[in-house]
């Protein structure tokens, strides 16, 4: 008898978890529609790739920065962050994938 419960209990956990994530799931691309974000931008979101958008925002650079401009951002929260001085090695790896997102999109820009 106990069992039985504790297997309902258990069932019913899982069954409210799943509903949950699907709720935040579907609530997280409603958000990105109002937000404006194309497929491509929702789409690398959800794929956990950074934006341009969200690179520029993390370096705290503006549209169509140089790529000296990137660099000295990159030189100057990269350092401020470091984990030797009390800083966050997730934040200097997020400060790492902006500048490459950048340059990547730089290097693509230049190309056409």
């Amino acid at each position: 008898m106990a069992a039985r419960v504790l297997a309902q209990l258990i069932l019913m956990g899982g069954q409210i978890i799943g509903r949950a994530a699907f709720q935040a799931y579907n609530q997280a691309l409603a958000n990105a529609a109002k937000k404006g974000a194309t497929g491509a931008s929702a789409g690398a979101a959800a794929l956990g790739r950074m934006t341009i958008s969200e690179a520029r925002k993390i370096l705290n650079v503006n549209t169509g920065a140089s790529k000296t401009t990137v660099e000295e951002a990159f030189e100057r929260l990269h350092t401020a962050n470091d984990p030797a001085k009390g800083g966050s090695s997730y934040i200097q790896a997020k400060i790492r994938g902006a500048k490459t997102r950048l340059m990547a999109s730089d290097a693509q820009t230049t190309k056409e």
